[in-house]
């Protein structure tokens, strides 16, 4: 909670009698309140002149679960090509 709403709460009465004047700095409620923030398409190459298979790919890594498959692993990789559209 930042000092400002505290402060909204202080004056509502929400204290009683206690006295609460600040807070602390908490880096993870910082970091916790943040959005994700698209690319520009411009940084993007343009996928539609994609001529060949493997020319370009996207990949992502998910994990980790939190249950292992029969083998142990926690993480996928899934890898799809940009002209096949295939995984």
């Amino acid at each position: 909670m930042s000092n400002k709403g505290l402060d909204v709460m202080r004056r509502a009465g929400y204290f009683g009698k206690d006295s609460v004047t600040s807070v602390p700095f908490c880096e993870s409620c910082v970091l916790g309140k943040q959005h994700r923030v698209s690319f520009p398409p411009s940084s993007y190459p343009n996928l539609s002149k994609c001529s060949s298979v493997l020319e370009y790919v996207h990949a992502d890594v998910w994990g980790p679960a939190s249950v292992p498959t029969h083998g142990g692993r926690k993480y996928f990789l899934s890898i799809i090509d940009a002209f096949s559209r295939k995984v």
